[in-house]
């Protein structure tokens, strides 16, 4: 845990750039519910000039996500972090340090994440079905391009909805697995969910290059004014 420990550190402490630098500190409330990573998750954002701000956030996997519920033996512990960097444009901006109105934003992210899976498969094809536990050790990293809309709720509270498209890298290792992605099936539920989907991209691994769906909202307040 030592590295994402210094990154948030380096994050967090950024705020020394000025004592009369306006910052909103922010918290992302969907990122508690997220079915594959849940994750206690808030940032900083820091004014640069009067239509330009900076924004660094970081989370922390709290609990196992319902992807894993099933896997009865654990080879790892549940955990991971995830990093997002963005800069920002705010298009109506006239006066500095408002942080309000519509926006558009390029963001870096990196997730880590580990957990454990379970699938069931027919060795060669061939029935029965086999039950394969084995554990996963995911790493993301992507690009979003991002619009937004961050309207001003009280004096020093603020509402962040955006959503953007982008493209992500995602490295899957696995230990322990027996299945074999060249001759054995997996055997999918009658109706397609996302379960599904996320056991047979960490039972087949590897490398693979996916486009990228960002939505969400922040809860913000602004510590100085």
């Amino acid at each position: 845990m030592k590295v994402p420990v210094i990154i948030l550190a380096s994050l967090f402490t950024s705020n020394v750039f000025s004592q009369t630098e306006k910052v909103l500190i922010k918290f992302c409330p969907l990122a508690l519910a997220d079915i594959n990573m849940p994750t206690i998750q808030a940032g900083l954002e820091f004014n640069i000039s009067n239509k330009i701000s900076w924004y660094n956030e970081f989370g922390i996997k709290y609990t196992k996500g319902l992807i894993e519920s099933y896997a009865d033996t654990s080879f790892v512990g549940s955990r991971g972090y995830k990093i997002k960097s963005e800069i920002r444009h705010y298009f109506r901006n006239k006066e500095q340090f408002i942080f309000n109105g519509p926006y558009f934003a390029v963001n870096a992210f990196f997730i880590k994440d580990l957990h454990n899976r379970e699938i069931t498969y027919l060795q060669n094809s061939t029935p029965p079905g086999k039950t394969d536990d084995f554990s996963v050790k995911k790493n993301v990293l992507g690009f979003n391009l991002v619009l937004g809309y961050q309207k001003r709720l009280t004096k020093n509270t603020f509402l962040d909805t955006y959503g953007g498209l982008g493209i992500r890298f995602r490295n899957i290792c696995t230990v322990h697995e027996e299945y074999n992605k060249n001759t054995d099936t997996i055997l999918d539920p009658t109706d397609p969910n996302v379960r599904e989907i996320g056991e047979r991209a960490d039972a087949n691994g590897g490398l693979s290059v996916l486009p990228n769906l960002t939505l969400g909202i922040r809860i913000c307040f602004r510590l100085q004014y």
